[in-house]
């Protein structure tokens, strides 16, 4: 008797668009979205990096992690499951710095989430230590990918 495949793993990203508290994905494509009481969830597949944004007036809450991670260490609120966190912060400028970050991946033709963890960790260490989007941070964080 041959058995099922298992249902592909799939997180749940609460998101928020009207009232006190709003959250949004900054980066992530889910696969599709739900309807709910209050806002939406967003399901995204299995290995996506997902840069997610969540405001409550001044305070700021945003991350950055990679979806269904076998192994998953870090809970996020707003989201369903286990992940692997690679930036959590409370600052509204590191949100700028990595919505412009990612612009600069995707004007250079990089897939976030087709680069490799250590990449997220090395990237994430130079969005919490203030440094610019430039194109010679990009190019230096992607060298360490060439070398995999």
């Amino acid at each position: 008797m041959s058995s099922a495949p298992p249902p592909p793993v799939l997180t749940g990203v609460k998101l928020l668009a009207d009232g006190e508290i709003t959250a949004h994905l900054l980066c992530g494509t889910p696969v599709a979205t739900l309807p709910v009481t209050r806002g939406q969830i967003a399901l995204l597949p299995a290995g996506q990096i997902v840069a997610y944004l969540i405001r409550s007036g001044r305070l700021t809450g945003f991350f950055i992690f990679r979806t269904g991670v076998r192994g998953g260490l870090s809970s996020v609120p707003g989201v369903g499951g286990p992940v692997r966190l690679f930036l959590a912060s409370g600052r509204r400028a590191q949100a700028a710095r990595t919505r412009n970050f990612l612009r600069k991946l995707s004007r250079y033709g990089h897939e976030p989430s087709f680069l490799s963890d250590d990449f997220w960790t090395r990237a994430a260490g130079a969005i919490a230590a203030r440094v610019r989007p430039s194109r010679q941070l990009l190019h230096s964080l992607l060298e360490g990918e060439a070398a995999r």
